[in-house]
């Protein structure tokens, strides 16, 4: 049970030393204007459903995500109701298509990787 302890305790800072080094690289936001989303092109690896890119401030959502933050640290952190958070959060996990949190924030990592490397 030790081992296991030991293992899982190893394994838990190992991920978050991953996540704080993801979080802190450079992303940018396509966008080329501040009214509603931006249509991207089919080779943008951050176009949601039906090439429906991230808002703004789905991207700022998702980047808080990606370093570990709840839907109530969030909501602190933007200063807005932890609700809107909730509806932030579900439309990011919808447009990247992910059943859940973790899936949305391996995918948004991923996405903003691909984008920061052109």
């Amino acid at each position: 049970m030790r081992e296991m302890s030991a293992e899982v305790r190893f394994l838990s800072g190992s991920a978050l030393g991953v996540v704080d080094e993801l979080a802190g690289a450079p992303v940018t936001i396509p966008t080329q204007s501040r009214r509603g989303p931006v249509f991207a092109g089919a080779d943008d690896p951050l176009a949601g459903v039906d090439g429906v890119a991230l808002s703004a401030r789905e991207h700022e959502v998702a980047q808080l995500m990606a370093r570990g933050r709840s839907n109530r640290e969030i909501a602190g952190l933007l200063h807005l109701s932890p609700d809107t958070i909730k509806g932030n959060v579900a439309d990011v996990l919808r447009k990247l298509r992910a059943a859940n949190r973790a899936e949305a924030v391996a995918k948004y990592v991923r996405a903003s990787q691909r984008v920061g490397s052109r």
